[in-house]
């Protein structure tokens, strides 16, 4: 694991530039600022023409600067060619929204969690159909242990929690991966559901994913059914949780 205690394997008005004495670098961040609003704010994404028009710059510069914000992840081109936000605004707003319910709720039985496994447990939420993130986590007690993978973004593919989001486990309702996102570890991930009081689990959407990850060596077949069971009941008794609000 690389990250351890110890080592171990619409149309927005821009309104006026706000300093328009700036030096050229500083100008070109503020115009990749207006132009990530535009696009995260545009509820079907905007295109071209229309975002060089909200914030008054060429089509030229337009162009190069969203190309520049879709290789860093920060806006995605739609099928019809128009700009919406992307993973990384996404990933970000959902490691922030700390008033979210799942996210409050979710914390006290991670905690629990962590205690009752001795590893690192984590709630996972989907960003894209190839990406999660960690937007909670309790560390294990551990001196070698997984930790301060919050706000990182996982890998739906080969993952466990990209299978637990998916609804692909096992017939003990886990996914068990083992080096699926880092060599030497193992992960076991369940999935958490929405729904209300009227609704039935089996029935509701998966909207995120316990995940609990530790080194290999410490998680055998034994270990990792104790923990596919005690994520199973912090699952449960999350979605409980939601429904009795």
């Amino acid at each position: 694991m690389t990250e351890t205690t110890q080592p171990f394997g619409g149309e927005h008005d821009p309104g006026p530039d706000p300093d328009p004495g700036a030096s050229p670098a500083i100008r070109s961040v503020e115009r990749a600022l207006r132009l990530l609003v535009v696009a995260a704010e545009a509820a079907d994404g905007i295109g071209l023409v229309d975002a060089s028009r909200a914030v008054q710059l060429a089509p030229s510069t337009v162009t190069r600067i969203l190309r520049t914000l879709e290789a860093s992840g920060f806006v995605q081109r739609r099928d019809d060619g128009n700009y919406e936000a992307g993973a990384e605004i996404i990933r970000l707003g959902a490691l922030h929204s700390a008033e979210s319910p799942l996210h409050r709720i979710a914390q006290p039985y991670l905690d629990q969690l962590a205690l009752s496994t001795g590893e690192s447990s984590y709630l996972a939420v989907p960003l894209d159909n190839h990406w999660a993130t960690y937007v909670r986590m309790a560390p294990s007690s551990h001196a070698v242990r997984h930790v301060s993978w919050l706000g990182r973004r996982i890998p739906l593919d080969g993952s466990a929690v990209g299978a637990a989001l998916a609804g692909r486990v096992g017939a003990d309702g886990a996914a068990v991966v083992h080096a699926g996102v880092e060599p030497g570890t193992t992960a076991i991930a369940v999935p958490v559901h929405a729904g209300s009081s009227s609704a039935t689990i089996t029935s509701a959407a998966i909207t995120s994913a316990i995940n609990v990850v530790g080194p290999s060596y410490r998680i055998d077949a034994d270990a990792a059914a104790l923990i596919a069971r005690h994520a199973r009941a912090t699952a449960a008794a999350i979605e409980q949780a939601i429904r009795g609000r």
